[in-house]
């Protein structure tokens, strides 16, 4: 999701791998408050906590993620991400790309088609969750020559790359999407240098319209992409899992491999990224821009 257009993306039709051709093979942690209006200015009022949406109404989800598929015997648990109380551990995480000018101002991807402004306001821990709150609330940013930009969608975003780097191994998040229209959530990882390629999207999904789940692989030399067939995202806990060795990578979803790609692994650090973007332009009806992403946990095995 780092450095490439969404056009392309629009243009997908089936739900299956590129060839084999390139060893590719598919398979069957602020406390919320009351209700705050919120101002334009980047460095304006924080929001309210918003509840956690559930397909029954309720605040908080209930349903259970399968487990993650099993770790290898050698393979020892090295970072084991949960969100108690109602603050995030910055020592661990940033609210901002760690390549962005300003991130006090806040940030987005100006290599994507995307319409949000990543601000730490709409990053928020209670209920023993990661809350990526996305609202379509005016919001003052900054365009790709560093001047003042009005964005229409104020969202957010988490990544390691402050607190934990790593080379190889399996990263297994348990989260909930969110299902309103417009809206492009990922998990992924992408170079610790800040060099792209390489970057690998344990999922991307996509709300109404579009209504798609990927997975993708970006190298030197390759473009892979992969739609599985899943349950519904946004209802319940589910798990999200890529097993990256130094001849492969595997994506699984609820413990059910759906992707391997065996070809062009990359062999260097890399972080871990959590984002909710907004893939199409916000407007007086158009009810974009209206969701919230739950992480319950991130854990890494080497």
């Amino acid at each position: 999701m780092a450095r490439r257009l969404v056009a392309s993306i629009l243009t997908v039709a089936s739900a299956f791998a590129i060839p084999a051709l390139l060893g590719c093979t598919s398979a069957a942690t602020a406390a919320p408050s009351g209700p705050a209006r919120p101002a334009t200015s980047t460095g304006a009022t924080r929001p309210a906590a918003v509840p956690a949406e559930s397909s029954t109404g309720a605040s908080s989800p209930t349903a259970t993620a399968r487990p993650a598929t099993t770790a290898n015997s050698t393979m020892k648990l090295v970072f084991n991400a949960t969100f108690p109380g109602t603050k995030l551990n910055t020592k661990v995480w940033d609210t901002c790309y760690p390549w962005a000018p300003q991130p006090s101002k806040g940030c987005t991807n100006f290599n994507n088609r995307a319409y949000q402004w990543y601000t730490r306001s709409q990053v928020q821990v209670y209920g023993g969750a990661l809350h990526l709150v996305a609202r379509p609330w005016r919001t003052n940013g900054l365009s790709k020559s560093g001047g003042t930009k009005i964005y229409t969608c104020r969202s957010g975003m988490v990544t390691t790359h402050p607190g934990f780097n790593y080379e190889y191994g399996k990263i297994s998040v348990v989260a909930r999407m969110p299902k309103g229209n417009g809206l492009w959530s990922a998990l992924w990882i992408a170079a610790s240098n800040y060099q792209w390629p390489p970057e690998a999207d344990m999922l991307e999904y996509w709300g109404a319209p579009m209504s798609l789940t990927g997975t993708f692989f970006h190298a030197v030399g390759a473009a892979l992409k992969n739609h599985p067939k899943t349950a519904n995202l946004a209802v319940g806990w589910h798990t999200y899992t890529l097993l990256w060795t130094s001849a492969k990578m595997t994506w699984y979803i609820d413990g059910h491999r759906v992707w391997t790609v065996a070809g062009h692994v990359p062999h260097q650090k890399m972080y871990f990224t959590a984002n909710v973007a907004d893939y199409a332009p916000v407007t007086a009806h158009s009810g974009r821009c209206n969701g919230t992403m739950l992480i319950r946990s991130v854990k890494i095995w080497k």
